[in-house]
Formats: structure tokens, sequence, C-alpha cells
């Protein structure tokens, strides 16, 4: 049902939002509201609600389907309590993040290690052999075959500069 309402709206009526909101590039005024006038008039909420109930079964009304969530709890209702705490933990902390969450957020940068890159490479096939039907079998190969060679390319430099003569 979203995806058809918003297969509804047309550039223009966007373009009309963009001028209400005064994101247009005209910058005459008298010319913006003579452009929105000379413009057929948008279809209404209830217009719109109404063509796309006609397309899909909509059981609701729409004021049923607009007061749906109204009693869904989008945040926490805090205490006075819970407020002051909350404002004392951030002068505590000026820079106003909290740490313990940013520890359990922290990405590993690390170059992974050869035996690595080889347990995700068969980690992702397996993954890929049950999902894709075959179809990534020679991306896999090709991005297996191109560790290979770094891998081989890597460790000819190691022989290659062990036995290089130091002046």
């Amino acid at each position: 049902m979203l995806r058809t309402a918003w297969n509804l709206v047309t550039p223009k009526t966007i373009g009309n939002c963009f001028r209400h909101a005064d994101f247009s590039k005209l910058t005459d005024p008298i010319s913006t509201q003579e452009s929105i006038d000379n413009e057929e008039a948008e279809p209404t909420l209830s217009e719109m609600f109404g063509r796309v109930s006609t397309l899909v079964e909509c059981p609701v009304s729409l004021d049923e389907f607009v007061a749906l969530d109204d009693d869904v709890c989008t945040a926490p209702i805090l205490t006075d309590n819970d407020i002051l705490e909350l404002a004392q933990t951030s002068k505590d902390d000026p820079t106003g993040e909290d740490s313990d969450d940013d520890r359990d957020n922290e990405i590993d940068f690390s170059v992974p290690t050869t035996s690595e890159m080889r347990k995700c490479i068969i980690s992702m096939r397996r993954y890929l052999d049950v999902h894709s039907k075959g179809e990534m079998n020679q991306t896999m190969d090709d991005i297996e075959q191109y560790v290979d060679n770094m891998m081989i390319n890597k460790t000819v430099q190691k022989n290659t500069d062990f036995f290089t003569k130091n002046n």
C-alpha cells in the first residue's frame, strides 16, 4: 500500500512542497505564487487515500489509518529523576558521548590474516551456495584466485627480499 501511495506522488507535488517551504530557485514571491495558482490543485490526503484504497483492499477509513499508531510509544516516558540523571551525566561528560556504548560498537579495522581470509571465503561460499543457487560461483572463484595470487606475490617478495645483498 505504501508503494502504491508513493507512486501516486507526482513531480509536481514534490515541486509544490519545495515551493511552499521556500526551497524554490524562484526568488520573486509573486511569480512563485502565480506559478502555484496556475497549476492544477494537488489532490488532498483524503482523495489520495480514496484512490489507494480502491487499488488495494483497505478495510479501514482514513481517520482510522491516520490514528493507527497514536498509542504507540516512540520514546521512553521519562520521570523527573530520569531527566535529572541524564542532565547530570551530560555535565560529567562534556563531549556528550556515552563511552560504554562506544566500546560496544567499535569495529576492528585490523587487516585479516591469510587464514582468516580463507575461512571467510569458505564461509561466503557456503552461504552463497545455499542462497544464490550457484550464480555466484564464478565470482567467488575470482575472489579466491585474487587472494591466492596476493599471497603468492607476497611470499615471492619475502623470498627475494631475503636473498638481496645489503650494501
